[in-house]
């Protein structure tokens, strides 16, 4: 249980930690060697808007991470409010801008006007991170197209790269505790993100699939009850 506390802790913490860093050292970069002519307030004021909501994000997961054990035994905690998963999402891809632009990964996002479900927010914004990581992570500089969709009483998200894939074999185990689908050597990790990820949707009563090919790319689809068991057991409206 150590181990695995340690495990979980370091990637989940490296995530919004690694955004952080990024961005402001793209804002000290700019006030640096920008004259005050050419200096962007307005980019400076997004970029520390976004740090302070992964500061937030950070506090809320390092809090969480005191109670990780709850992953493997089934009994995660949940705080359950209205969100736009489209919203959430758009806000998930701008906390990752910097990395996007770093790495010069092209991101195409579209989402219905409006997807309203009740779910937890720190969680399913997890989740989204987790899954855009991977696609930049293992997608190959590709083009990363996410997809927001209402389904009769689901949500729907797909994210799709067209990197590495993964083979039909490793498709079985990715989402299992430190089981990777590539050599440790080629890419690093410890292999607790995408369970991380298919323990917080299957609290929410929800599912994760994965289609891939080997050289062909990888589409992750999470679908999301709009109103989990929990709230329906409890009569909640």
């Amino acid at each position: 249980m150590r181990d695995e506390f340690l495990s979980v802790a370091s990637h989940e913490l490296k995530t919004p930690l690694t955004s952080m860093l990024l961005q402001t050292q793209s804002a000290l970069h700019n006030i640096r060697n920008e004259s005050v002519a050419h200096f962007s307030f307005e980019n400076l004021l997004k970029m520390l808007e976004s740090v302070e909501n992964q500061t937030k994000r950070l506090s809320r997961m390092i809090n969480d991470l005191l109670a990780v054990s709850v992953l493997t035994i089934g009994q995660l905690s949940l705080e359950h409010e209205e969100i736009d998963l489209g919203k959430l999402t758009k806000g998930v891809i701008t906390d990752f801008q910097a990395r996007i632009d770093k790495e010069n990964v092209p991101i195409v996002f579209n989402a219905e006007e409006k997807v309203i479900g009740n779910w937890d927010k720190i969680r399913i914004e997890q989740a989204i991170s987790n899954f855009i990581s991977n696609a930049i992570k293992y997608g190959d500089h590709s083009k990363i197209e996410i997809d927001v969709s209402h389904h009769k009483k689901f949500a729907q998200f797909i994210i799709k790269d067209n990197g590495i894939g993964i083979s039909k074999a490793k498709q079985k185990i990715v989402f299992e505790l430190f089981q990777r689908a590539v050599a440790p050597e080629d890419y690093k990790g410890l292999g607790v993100g995408l369970y991380i990820t298919q323990k917080i949707v299957n609290a929410h009563g929800g599912s994760v699939e994965v289609w891939s090919k080997p050289n062909s790319g990888s589409k992750f689809t999470m679908k999301l009850p709009l109103k989990p068991p929990a709230l329906i057991t409890a009569g909640a409206i």
